[in-house]
């Protein structure tokens, strides 16, 4: 997903890429939700959802995982945005060697810097699934709950990538913009 997203897109198409990589990841997870609201809207004290919705949810993940894989063009066949007709990208190394590299990023102060924002961006979804949603909803509402959320994500991602590429502002006013509207 990394690769693709940052090797795909043009320099002025970035902030786009990553919001369709953000929505279609969001979709999977909207589409999800919205099968626990369907397939419970006549359940209105479980606790948890019922054995069909989660046959329908390997169902839909198997044949989503399928459709997805045979849609994927080869590197060799991606036409850029600008006209480009083969996307370089880094050399894979074996998986040991990622591995070692991966670590070497723990002694980097940069990287470091950055776990807090890690953190920070995973507590508010695991706060409002888990503790908010769990103790205010049932099942059904829950669902209807979550679903919302993700599309929320979703359209706030592609108004966000849209901000981030326009050339009106300087990359660094709009950084610190999209600083401040993740952040709000």
């Amino acid at each position: 997903q990394g690769v693709m997203t940052s090797s795909y897109p043009t320099k002025d198409l970035k902030g786009t890429y990553f919001s369709i990589f953000w929505t279609t990841q969001n979709f999977g997870t909207l589409i999800a939700c919205l099968s626990v609201f369907v397939l419970n809207y006549h359940t209105k004290t479980a606790e948890s959802a019922s054995d069909s919705t989660f046959i329908f949810f390997l169902v839909l993940m198997g044949f989503g995982g399928m459709i997805i894989t045979l849609l994927l063009s080869p590197e060799h066949k991606v036409i850029r945005p600008d006209g480009t007709k083969y996307i370089t990208t880094e050399e894979r190394h074996n998986v040991g060697k990622q591995i070692v590299e991966v670590l070497k990023k723990f002694t980097d102060y940069r990287y470091l810097l950055l776990i807090p924002v890690f953190v920070a961006g995973k507590y508010p979804f695991n706060y409002t699934i888990y503790s908010y949603n769990k103790t205010l909803f049932n099942v059904r509402t829950m669902g209807l709950n979550d679903t919302l959320y993700f599309l929320a994500q979703m359209l706030g991602s592609i108004l966000l990538g849209r901000f981030l590429d326009m050339e009106k502002f300087s990359a660094r006013a709009r950084g610190w913009a999209g600083i401040a509207y993740v952040g709000g």
